[in-house]
């Protein structure tokens, strides 16, 4: 909403105020997310069943998962070994990097 001096952005619907229930029934540092958004993050974060509520102003019970921060499933290729401390992100280098730091590996093992 707004003009060409002064514009205001809101978002309004069932979807915010869900949003806002889940997060009231999370305790500080805690990061409680719904069954649909724990299927889309399902491969990047490791989630524990909360507790199940139905929010107020909605009549379907609505399970809240617990993220595990402290368990991220990071796709690093990585060696943390005595003497050895290796952590590769492929997902950050593009193609050509890539295969660059896979040669470079490669050649090092038939070394």
């Amino acid at each position: 909403f707004g003009t060409d001096s002064r514009m205001d952005y809101t978002i309004i619907g069932s979807a915010v105020n869900l949003a806002s229930r889940i997060e009231s029934a999370a305790e500080p540092g805690q990061i409680f997310i719904s069954e649909d958004t724990r299927l889309l993050v399902r491969n990047d974060f490791r989630c524990e069943l909360a507790s199940t509520i139905v929010p107020r102003g909605f009549s379907k019970e609505t399970r809240l998962y617990r993220v595990q921060l402290d368990h991220v499933m990071d796709k690093t290729w990585k060696i943390d070994e005595e003497g050895v401390h290796f952590r590769i992100d492929p997902a950050r280098l593009d193609a050509q990097t890539l295969t660059a730091v896979e040669e470079l590996l490669k050649n090092q093992t038939n070394s």
